[in-house]
């Protein structure tokens, strides 16, 4: 009678708990040693999906054509900007360069954009550093 009370039941307990464990485990591990997680599962049934189109979809994508075209128009509009450019600035820079004429405003001007200077930074604390 020198055992504490409750000592047997903690010993048989664990009689019966470990060999459960054991199984599970064992269990657990001759699964996972033969399953092949790679492995697609292979389908039963062979019905094709059909996907319907999203109605916002299809509008999405209608603007999005719409907005191309629009883009491809605009470049097209910019290149022919750009060579008329070139030929106004090509004819202003061989009027100026003959001598002979007037010129009516062709000369380019830099243009001065005024920006306001930094503010000063704000005094510090000479010993902390703090503001």
């Amino acid at each position: 009678m020198t055992e504490r009370r409750g000592q047997r039941a903690r010993w048989t307990g664990a009689a019966l708990v470990a060999p459960v464990a054991a199984v599970i485990f064992s269990g657990t591990t001759a699964w996972s040693l033969h399953h092949d997680p790679h492995a697609v599962a292979a389908q039963a049934t062979t019905t094709p999906v059909v996907v319907t189109p999203d109605p916002s979809l299809v509008a999405m994508r209608a603007t999005l054509l719409k907005a191309a075209a629009q883009v491809a128009t605009l470049r097209g509009q910019v290149a022919s900007l750009r060579t008329a450019a070139k030929s106004v600035g090509a004819s202003t820079s061989t009027g100026s360069s003959s001598g002979g004429g007037s010129s009516s405003g062709g000369s380019a001007a830099p243009i001065v954009i005024n920006i306001p200077a930094p503010a000063p930074a704000p005094a510090t604390h000479t010993t902390t550093g703090g503001s």
